[in-house]
């Protein structure tokens, strides 16, 4: 898999993910028949806040907010077109996943999220 990002067709939203092929088995892998989908894992909307001459700055926003999955299957029909990112945003990506995906310790504190 690897770090990239994808235009969605309908919703033209940019989405940054680890993307990957999802067959239906390891013999049809291996047999080179064609995936039946994408993978995206760790997905987020990407957004740019401002931009300027000297470059742009970047938000990251969960891709589906109503669930806790990290991995989505996604059909190519849903998939415009996926490109490299730029190595700044791949950087920027993974520290916003490691911050998203390091837990918490328990504590008698009440925590609140603004997600």
């Amino acid at each position: 898999m690897t770090i990239q990002v994808c235009r969605m067709k309908y919703s033209d939203e940019q989405v940054i993910a680890d993307i990957g092929e999802v067959y239906a088995n390891d013999e049809a892998k291996e047999n080179g028949e064609r995936p039946i989908c994408m993978s995206f894992k760790n997905p987020y909307s990407l957004h740019i806040v401002n931009e300027s001459e000297q470059g742009y700055n970047i938000t990251f926003k969960k891709w589906n907010p109503y669930s806790d999955d990290g991995q989505y299957h996604v059909g190519f029909d849903l998939i415009g077109l996926i490109s490299n990112c730029k190595p700044a945003v791949v950087e920027a990506y993974e520290q916003k996943v490691t911050v998203d995906t390091t837990p918490v310790e328990e504590t008698d504190e009440e925590i609140t999220t603004t997600e």
